[in-house]
């Protein structure tokens, strides 16, 4: 059997980054690019729909040419349609319920998001006649040592786009008896530069330092997220979240915001994560007691990567 993983070139996108990560630990298979020469046999793809369309096709028309060869197509899909999308939820719904016509197993990250890709599949009455499965996001066992200096900072972690929470953060840090600085480790999603300008702009008017530190190497995050005081994942939008992960992976415990995904993963991993109440008093709790933002030792997280390869594996070729 050979099994290929056919991953776009996008090397700073998350999904692939994702994608080649997990493709390394999935026994026996290979990588390939696209746009190259579409492969045969067992072919697998992680999905969103920014990732695949180009200036000229639509992400329906590129998965298609691209997986036309396929003997059999697994699609993980990421960043599900929800109500939250507005006026793009019908036709976003439509794109996801056609990507699954072509595959013959779906993969989603929570049951939060099975129920988002039913929901694409009900009006059109194919919700039970396709193979969804559930496959967490994986996530290294973390250190949970603290390094010896850790600042006071409070961090958000990502691409910064509308609707990723951080107008929230500096809100709840303005009310601090002595704000501290927050910083988004991460820059502006591609063509929302003018979000990290909205930012700033609020920022100043609550008398917070805020800053985006743009993009960062792999060493450069690791080692931010490690020195930072607070972790904070306020997305409120989330269908699953590698941001959470990576947090859990640098030995953080963030405060989450209280999304269905984020308590399905509490409730998975119960004391992983901290679910944001009340904001304010939670980011001054924090800065008290630093012990609290850093995951305890021998805290289960998550999926480790090698498993999730192999239970991939298994879900593709049964």
């Amino acid at each position: 059997m050979r099994l290929t993983h056919l991953i776009p070139d996008a090397e700073r996108h998350g999904v692939t980054i994702h994608a080649r990560r997990l493709a390394a630990h999935v026994p026996g298979s290979t990588t390939a690019g696209w746009p190259d020469t579409p492969p045969d046999g067992f072919v697998i793809i992680h999905f969103t729909e920014r990732l695949w369309r180009t200036a000229t096709e639509s992400a329906l028309e590129v998965v298609r040419r691209a997986t036309g060869r396929a003997e059999r197509l697994a699609v993980v899909m990421h960043d599900l349609p929800q109500p939250s999308d507005g006026e793009h939820y019908p036709q976003r719904q439509q794109l996801f319920a056609q990507v699954t016509e072509l595959a013959d197993l779906i993969v989603v990250s929570s049951e939060f998001e099975r129920g988002l890709l039913l929901a694409c599949l009900r009006d059109r009455g194919d919700a039970g006649r396709h193979r969804v499965a559930v496959l967490p996001l994986p996530v290294d066992h973390p250190d949970t040592t603290p390094p010896a200096r850790v600042d006071r900072t409070i961090a958000t972690l990502g691409f910064l786009y509308p609707g990723k929470g951080v107008e929230d953060v500096l809100v709840a840090a303005a009310q601090l008896p002595q704000p501290p600085a927050v910083i988004n480790l991460g820059g502006a999603a591609p063509g929302h530069a003018d979000v990290v300008d909205h930012l700033a702009e609020l920022a100043d008017q609550h008398g917070v330092t805020w800053r985006a530190s743009g993009w960062l190497s792999a060493d450069e995050l690791a080692a931010a997220m490690r020195e930072v005081g607070v972790p904070v994942a306020p997305h409120r939008h989330m269908s699953a979240s590698g941001s959470i992960n990576t947090w859990l992976e640098a030995g953080r415990r963030p405060l989450v915001a209280p999304t269905p995904y984020a308590r399905e993963l509490g409730g998975r991993h119960p004391g992983a994560i901290t679910l944001i109440s009340d904001l304010t008093r939670q980011l001054a709790d924090a800065l008290d007691r630093p012990s609290t933002t850093w995951v305890s030792p021998g805290q289960e997280v998550g999926l480790s990567w090698e498993q999730a390869g192999r239970d991939l594996a298994a879900l593709v070729t049964s």
